[in-house]
């Protein structure tokens, strides 16, 4: 059974929140006078992250700005997914030493 820690899970929570930010700001760009946000992610005190979104004080959605926020969290959660992959490798491992 695999074991991920709650920083690898929070962290992934937190990536699908900054995509849903992203998301409704791509899905509002041609409505009149929708503020976009900004997802800021924010370490938490138990040592996970959260994310939540702020206005950016802008009156539009930058397209450009949105596909560069969109790339940053593709390759964010690749990278948790390949954390979180040889963290449950090493865990199987070392439960196999042990059995």
């Amino acid at each position: 059974m695999p074991i991920i820690n709650s920083a690898s899970s929070t962290a992934m929570q937190s990536w699908q929140q900054a995509l849903s930010v992203t998301a409704n700001n791509v899905a509002n760009v041609n409505t009149e006078g929708f503020e976009p946000q900004r997802p800021m992610f924010q370490e938490t005190e138990q040592g996970g992250v959260m994310v939540t979104a702020e206005p950016t004080g802008e009156s539009r959605v930058s397209i450009s700005e949105e596909a560069v926020r969109l790339s940053m969290i593709s390759r964010g959660s690749e990278a948790n997914l390949k954390a979180i992959k040889v963290q449950d490798e090493t865990s199987g491992t070392l439960l196999n030493m042990v059995g």
